[in-house]
């Protein structure tokens, strides 16, 4: 009796543990050299943590069998020969090619005592620079053509429903959040009325400032160094068209970088009154935020031509940060803010054009409380994203996000594309030494 007892609760242990394995996918893949691309046979590709494991087969192919909740996990390559290579499959679970690198050789000097350095020719001409230059570029012109077909390889979309999309597309989202350097923590909310600068018979307008990033307290300086002029808090700014009545919704209007907040509630002349959007959305009972954008003047770019968001950018680059990922995170902030006033079922809409139509379409792109985006003055290939302002770089972005990659982040919330003429802009044209790169703004 006893001996059937414990026969029956292995039975029992196995059958849980059948059930406990869940349904797997299917990875598969090449190794391949990273320097010639040929295809390495007899690599051991296993997942990190785990028995999992595959050797590559006399043309580098690979296949391995992983449970599907490993969105996140990494696969480890090694051979003899080569460095040991990690690589992250949450982007996509087909086709994944793996690049490995020899080991370093040791150095000899004996090796190169010759004329010329092994594997080199002597130059029977002097280097002509421009050449060497325009090589580059030509190479890298057809580096950006040639990648834009492989996207699809980062993505793994499953259209069966709507929580099914959202689901698949998320690794590709929380990725985009991460090169746009959008990933600080945000201060507690607080929207602060610095005081009543305008009123109509159906809305208020307030000066306002709110908390987006915590504040940054440097380490003592090791050496004399001057002061800097450098916030260590970041705060978002802008007016708040506040109805007088019950709001219908919330929204952000914003602007361009050459523009200003009054310029789209219309208490200035510079703008048409069919661009005065945020005055309109007000006028329909809509709480509206209209933020200051980081300018292209050079007032802060200390004796150079250098836009403001040339020169933050060229600085927060080093840090994997870029001009856009903090602006973002101001219109998070935002979000955040009109979500504690409206509950979490509030409408929320976000709007801009020019620079102010890539922060919004960026910050919808993230942010999946935002129900509605209007983008007008930008959206476009990308592949000539070369001839834009440098601002405007973020690390590896053509590899897996073109414009319309970056829409399907939104989808299945609205997306509305106004086709308008872009900011007139030609490039830096402030006073002070000339170090901008030229640059033009496509749609």
């Amino acid at each position: 009796m006893k001996k059937s007892r414990m026969v029956f609760g292995v039975l029992v242990i196995f059958v849980l543990s059948l059930n406990c394995t869940g349904p797997k996918d299917e990875l598969t893949g090449t190794v391949q050299d990273g320097l010639n691309g040929d295809g390495l046979a007899g690599v051991e590709v296993m997942m990190e943590g785990t028995t999992l494991s595959a050797v590559t087969d006399d043309k580098g192919s690979f296949s391995l069998e992983v449970p599907l909740s490993s969105n996140q996990e990494v696969l480890i390559a090694r051979t003899s020969g080569y460095q040991q290579e990690e690589y992250q499959i949450s982007f996509r679970i087909g086709d994944l090619v793996i690049n490995m690198l020899p080991e370093p050789k040791e150095f000899k000097a004996s090796d190169y005592t010759g004329p010329f350095i092994p594997f080199t020719a002597r130059l029977e001409q002097d280097v002509q620079w421009e050449s060497i230059i325009d090589g580059i570029r030509l190479f890298y012109e057809k580096r950006i053509d040639a990648i834009k077909p492989e996207r699809e390889r980062y993505w793994n979309r499953d259209f069966s429903s709507k929580e099914a999309y959202i689901a698949s597309i998320a690794p590709n989202r929380d990725h985009f959040r991460s090169i746009l350097g959008a990933v600080d923590e945000r201060e507690p909310l607080s929207m602060e009325k610095l005081g009543q600068i305008g009123e109509t018979d159906q809305y208020v307008i307030y000066e306002v400032r709110w908390s987006v990033l915590k504040e940054v307290v440097p380490r003592p300086a090791l050496q004399e160094w001057p002061e800097l002029d450098v916030p260590g808090q970041i705060f978002g700014e802008g007016l708040l068209l506040e109805p007088k009545g019950e709001t219908k919704g919330y929204a952000i209007a914003i602007p361009d970088a050459d523009q200003n907040p009054e310029d789209l509630v219309g208490l200035t002349t510079g703008l048409q009154e069919e661009s005065h959007f945020a005055r309109r959305l007000a006028e329909n009972d809509f709480t509206v935020v209209v933020p200051v954008v980081i300018d292209r003047s050079n007032r802060w770019s200390r004796g150079t031509n250098r836009p403001s968001r040339t020169w933050i950018y060229s600085q927060a680059h080093e840090m994997g940060r870029t001009v856009a990922g903090y602006e973002v995170q101001k219109m998070e902030a935002l979000v955040d803010w009109f979500t504690e006033q409206g509950g979490s079922k509030s409408s929320i809409g976000i709007a801009g054009y020019g620079e102010g139509g890539l922060i919004a379409f960026y910050t919808a792109a993230l942010d999946t409380r935002i129900d509605v985006t209007l983008v007008s003055g930008y959206f476009a290939p990308r592949e000539k994203i070369w001839k834009e302002p440098i601002y405007r770089n973020v690390w590896s972005l053509l590899r897996e996000f073109g414009d319309a990659e970056l829409a399907s982040l939104i989808s299945p919330r609205s997306l509305i594309v106004e086709y308008s003429d872009v900011p007139d802009y030609k490039g830096s044209t402030s006073d002070g030494k000339k170090i901008e790169p030229p640059g033009e703004l496509l749609c």
